[in-house]
């Protein structure tokens, strides 16, 4: 006989009732229904750093002007974030464009007006109650566009972890209702796996235009974030 029909042999002689785990390729026995969970875990946290990402649009009749006068505000707004306290680490340029300008008029082919640069940068705030004073510093030194703020957390292990422990909870909960409605036991879990684990980071509504902001410090509210971890589970019923 050969190996190959050797091994299906093997293959068709094995009893049926085996799960298969693909990732370390072992085999286990099931004598009972199996029942397949999938539950999420959710904690809230209280973020402790905000990310803010500005701009600067500058507008020329060349590219070169534009640019130029966009580096000389951009520089502006970096210098405040240093005078600020705003280390080295915490800011990262986002973008840099130059684009042309044109005019349409009904009838006229499209005509050049000029030429718009843009740069932005992120700026991570570690310190939540200078969130505001941030905000209105890269306003009074250059920046004139704002595209939200975002909060996170510097170390959202532990939190997400507390997550993963609800969820495996939930799961066992859930797999305990199901037994006893099919008036069976949970005998085992067979595996777990983690599908998903998020963070929802809560955003500040974005400011596009911040020429009318007023000289009074720029409010702001972190809120909660939403941590969330989703597992699967396969339990054995008997």
């Amino acid at each position: 006989m050969s190996l190959l029909r050797l091994a299906a042999v093997i293959a068709k002689s094995k009893p049926s009732g085996f799960y298969a785990d693909t990732k370390e390729r072992r085999r286990i026995m099931i004598e009972g229904a199996l029942l397949t969970i999938v539950a999420e875990g959710h904690v809230s946290e209280k973020p402790d750093l905000a990310t803010l990402t500005a701009g600067v649009v500058t507008q020329a009749p060349s590219a070169e002007a534009a640019l130029a006068d966009n580096a000389q505000q951009m520089t502006a707004v970096l210098s405040a974030l240093r005078a600020i306290g705003i280390t080295g680490r915490d800011v990262q340029t986002s973008g840099l464009s130059v684009s042309p300008e044109y005019a349409y008029e009904e009838g006229q082919s499209r005509r050049l007006t000029g030429y718009s640069a843009v740069a932005r940068v992120q700026v991570c705030i570690r310190d939540l109650s200078r969130l505001g004073k941030v905000i209105d510093g890269v306003v009074a030194n250059g920046s004139n566009q704002l595209h939200g703020v975002r909060f996170g957390l510097a170390e959202p292990d532990p939190a997400l972890d507390r997550a993963r422990v609800n969820a495996i909870n939930n799961a066992r909960a859930r797999a305990e209702l199901y037994a006893g409605a099919a008036q069976l036991r949970v005998h085992r879990i067979v595996s777990i796996s983690e599908t998903d684990a998020a963070t929802s980071p809560r955003d500040l509504i974005a400011v596009r235009s911040v020429s009318s902001l007023s000289r009074i410090e720029t409010p702001t509210e972190p809120g909660e974030l939403d941590m969330s971890v989703e597992v699967t589970m396969v339990f054995e019923l008997k």
